[in-house]
């Protein structure tokens, strides 16, 4: 099964680079690799250190002059499902993870057995293994904005002595492998800035023909190993409230700690990504804005 590393990345050279190592770390029996990264407007000087560090561990590095936000995973996609060929893996990647050294071969085992079309990962929390994910959402109902609204309770859900692989409704793709000819299918919604991105991809994924997912309790990540921080410019509560405006839309529900990082209150956070809002032409996919390779 041969994969495709897709990463998106921004201002974090030493991310970047612990990254690519990583991939290029995986045991030896490993399935052959390819990978894949969009540098998202990077300042010049931080673009040049990443595309160098691309050349050094053999990815392919692509560009693109204007920061997409979340609409650079769709970019991605497009330009590597478009071109082809179409991988049996594709794994989606943020620049701020490090995988273990058996991650690839965990998460293709799972792939492989046929039952699952996605495996996400799971990662240290607190001294535990949590998943980066959920294996339930779990909501509530609260009466806000006017009427009952359906509010998702987000949770560190530990693994505890559980070992495996774990059916699950939603794998976060900060790390994920997805069946290649599901992937190219599916692709992420380009209208997200940031936030319910990875999650609309997980419940689009299960909508899509039924696919399940998983998580393998052996495919371990480390997030921000460097201790990065959210990019600046990328949560600010007018990209939290149109991301979240339009996951609404879709899915009648809302994480409820997504008001914290717009900073409001719960009521008031409902109220203004249920607010009406005029009607607007669709915008269609577009890959503008990407160059490469390079």
């Amino acid at each position: 099964m041969r994969t495709h590393f897709l990463v998106l990345a921004y201002e974090r050279p030493e991310g970047l680079k612990s990254l690519l190592a990583s991939i290029r770390a995986q045991r030896a029996d490993a399935p052959a690799a390819d990978i894949t990264v969009l540098d998202n407007a990077s300042r010049a000087e931080t673009g040049t250190v990443l595309k160098r560090t691309c050349q050094e561990y053999g990815a392919r590095y692509l560009r693109s002059e204007k920061n997409v936000f979340m609409r650079g995973k769709r970019v991605l996609e497009d330009h590597v499902f478009d071109e082809g060929p179409v991988p049996d893996v594709a794994v989606h990647l943020d620049d701020d993870v490090v995988l273990s050294e058996d991650w690839q071969e965990e998460v293709t085992a799972v792939l492989r057995a046929g039952r699952y079309a996605a495996c996400g990962s799971v990662e240290p929390w607190e001294g535990e293994l949590v998943y980066s994910g959920q294996r339930e959402l779990r909501f509530t109902e609260q009466h806000m904005a006017g009427r009952p609204r359906q509010i998702w309770d987000w949770e560190w859900q530990r693994v505890g002595s559980i070992s495996g692989t774990v059916p699950v409704e939603f794998a976060g793709h900060r790390a994920m492998a997805v069946l290649g000819e599901v992937a190219t299918k599916l692709r992420h919604d380009d209208t997200y800035r940031i936030g319910g991105e990875d999650l609309d991809y997980s419940l689009e994924l299960r909508k899509l023909g039924g696919h399940e997912i998983a998580i393998a309790t052996g495919a371990v990540i480390q997030h921000r190993a460097h201790g990065e921080v959210d990019a600046p410019g990328f949560r600010t509560p007018e990209n939290v409230i149109s991301s979240w405006r339009h996951f609404y839309a879709k899915w009648s529900f809302l994480r409820a700690n997504a008001c914290g990082e717009a900073g409001m209150s719960l009521e008031d956070f409902v109220a203004a990504v249920t607010a009406p809002q005029p009607e607007t032409e669709p915008r269609a996919a577009s890959r503008s804005g990407a160059t490469g390779p390079a």
